[in-house]
């Protein structure tokens, strides 16, 4: 028997980047005397988006 949880986790990094976040773990229970675990663990960042700079009339 397999069992497997997920997990993702959004928050902003310091400086202003979002940061994604996703963690795995998959048991495997079998005829062991104890599950066998793996964990993975993957993180995505993105910079941050400026907006437009002040707009000056000429």
């Amino acid at each position: 028997m397999t069992r497997t949880r997920a997990l993702g986790v959004l928050s902003v990094g310091p400086d202003g980047d979002l940061v994604i976040e996703t963690r795995t773990e998959r048991r495997h229970y079998a005829l062991l005397p104890r599950p066998a675990v793996q964990r993975g663990s993957v993180r995505y960042a993105f910079p941050a988006i400026a907006g437009p700079g002040p707009r000056t009339a000429y």
